[in-house]
């Protein structure tokens, strides 16, 4: 007499799954309390090798890099509330939500020693940082050059389009490097983040040349519609900012933390 055959279950195998990596996630934390609270001299060595990367000059630029680009583009918001302002940024904070929600539904841990314990695929910083220096560049090469004779174009000689485009590129590829370097990501993360956010952005710049910006122009009163859009995705954003604070704040605490330690 042969026994029934079982299958899997789907909804099982992918709640597993899900639960493994939570399970790995509590794990790492409970190991990053226990290495805390050792009192070992050669613990104690190794902690502070291992924060040494994180507390560097580098680790500066990284943790003051979110708030340098976002005052960026509060201020170029604040001077220049044009159509092309308002759809790129109302863009970042769309893509950025977009980079929180696969964080979810990925759910795959980040390397190793790192101290952030939620999901890191794909980076957050590396998607945000791609779109916004990849939609500079490309605008820059469309719109640079020619003002002030072609209407609309931005006040960046010709000479200067290509090196500006390339630096703005330069800056995110390098901005991202640092997730790597200082080990909040792997090399994987951060390459899909990039491409992703700058899919996104070449896609959101044709969107808004081909398609917002002409249907705009034909219908001036429409506009009040990408304001509104831009102060809800504002309201969207503020959150975030609140949240970075406190993340910044703790960061200097470990960092004057580890100073001390190490004086000691």
């Amino acid at each position: 007499m042969s026994c029934p055959r079982r299958t899997a279950d789907p909804k099982s195998s992918s709640s597993a799954l899900s639960l493994g990596a939570n399970q790995h996630r509590s794990f790492r934390r409970a190991n990053t309390r226990l290495a805390a609270s050792s009192d070992t001299p050669s613990d104690t060595d190794t902690d502070i090798q291992k924060n040494t990367k994180k507390m560097s000059p580098l680790a500066y630029v990284n943790e003051s890099t979110k708030f340098i680009v976002s005052g960026a583009c509060l201020a170029v918001l604040i001077t220049h509330p044009n159509v092309p302002v308002c759809w790129c940024l109302s863009g970042s904070v769309f893509n950025s939500l977009n980079s929180k929600l696969l964080k979810r539904l990925i759910n795959e841990s980040r390397p190793d020693g790192a101290t952030k314990l939620d999901p890191g695929m794909p980076s957050s910083h590396a998607v945000s940082l791609s779109y916004l220096s990849v939609y500079a560049a490309s605008a820059l090469l469309l719109r640079g050059g020619g003002f002030p004779d072609v209407p609309g174009a931005w006040p960046v000689p010709v000479q200067g389009v290509q090196p500006g485009a390339a630096a703005l590129v330069t800056a995110g590829l390098f901005l991202t490097w640092l997730r790597v370097h200082l080990g909040y990501h792997n090399w994987a993360q951060v390459c899909v983040g990039y491409g992703i956010g700058s899919v996104t952005a070449l896609g959101w710049l044709w969107c808004g040349e081909t398609i917002i910006g002409p249907s705009l122009v034909s219908n001036p009163a429409s506009i009040r519609y990408l304001y509104w859009l831009v102060g809800f995705t504002t309201l969207i954003f503020l959150p975030v900012s609140l949240r970075w604070s406190g993340e910044a704040r703790d960061w200097f605490v470990k960092r004057r933390e580890a100073k001390a330690v190490k004086r000691e």
